[in-house]
């Protein structure tokens, strides 16, 4: 009986112990009490990383470049406003705030990036428009002197026609004069021969004709067939030499030589117009 009532006084006596016990520990905060209202269950972050950068790859100009930094920046913002409200898991959020600074980052580098571009694309754009330009003035250049040249070429080559006419007008010219002349005065020495050749005749018994002298520049010149051959040949020669001489000094400037001055080769003989000035013919 004694044993029992021990051992259920025991055991009573050990449950009281252990409730104390329990309860003083909870009272100090040894073991934390459980409170299933005050526990809050934490949003997932909605952020996705795939949307700025898909959005940056697609850029081409800085014009949509620079949208997609104010887009990356905007979303920057918003997840910095989340970090305080406590309703997120703070390590996706933190990852999601890095991930998108740095985006933002990537944004500023690609915008300035096109920009730079677009200015180097610019100025190569000016300087091949420019050397295009440049090239055409060049081309319109040449065609302009070539163009000048022509017709400067064209003109010389007018004058230089001109020119030649004129020389050639003034030879022939001048022929016709010494030939008009030359014609004049042998009709003027074949009247002087028969005058003196009739009076001659008139004089004598008519058997026969002395032979003619027909003097020239004072001198007696006995005149055969052969003499009279040798003169034409003389004065041809002469007028030849005549006409070059005119030439030359119309190309050099210097006006037409007078060709109706004697010469010694014509034995003084007047080539310039006029009568031949009549001569004696004295038969020997």
């Amino acid at each position: 009986m004694k044993v029992t009532s021990y051992s259920a006084g025991g055991v009573a006596s050990g449950s009281m112990q252990g409730s104390i016990s329990t309860d003083s520990a909870k009272r100090y905060g040894g073991i934390p009490k459980k409170d299933n209202k005050n526990k809050v269950k934490k949003k997932n972050v909605n952020y996705n990383p795939r949307e700025i950068r898909s959005a940056l790859t697609r850029a081409k100009r800085s014009q949509s470049a620079g949208q997609v930094l104010a887009q990356a920046k905007g979303k920057l913002a918003n997840l910095l406003k989340a970090k305080g409200t406590g309703q997120f898991k703070e390590s996706e959020l933190a990852a999601a705030i890095i991930h998108a600074k740095r985006m933002v980052r990537c944004a500023q580098m690609k915008t300035q990036n096109l920009k730079q571009e677009e200015q180097l694309q610019k100025r190569h754009a000016a300087e091949a428009k420019a050397e295009e330009q440049q090239q055409k003035n060049d081309i319109k250049l040449r065609v302009k002197r070539k163009e000048q040249n022509l017709k400067q070429k064209a003109r010389n080559e007018k004058s230089q026609k001109v020119q030649k006419q004129k020389r050639q007008q003034m030879e022939l010219m001048q022929r016709r004069r010494m030939h008009r002349n030359i014609e004049h005065g042998k009709m003027e020495e074949a009247d002087l021969e028969y005058k003196k050749n009739m009076s001659n005749a008139d004089n004598s018994d008519g058997t026969e004709f002395e032979r003619a002298y027909i003097p020239m520049d004072g001198v007696e010149v006995q005149l055969s067939e052969d003499g009279i051959e040798l003169t034409e040949a003389q004065i041809e020669a002469q007028i030849e030499q005549q006409v070059q001489m005119m030439i030359a000094a119309e190309l050099a400037g210097g006006g037409m030589p007078d060709i109706s001055a004697p010469t010694a080769e014509l034995g003084g003989a007047d080539l310039g117009g006029g009568d031949i000035p009549a001569a004696d013919i004295a038969v020997g």
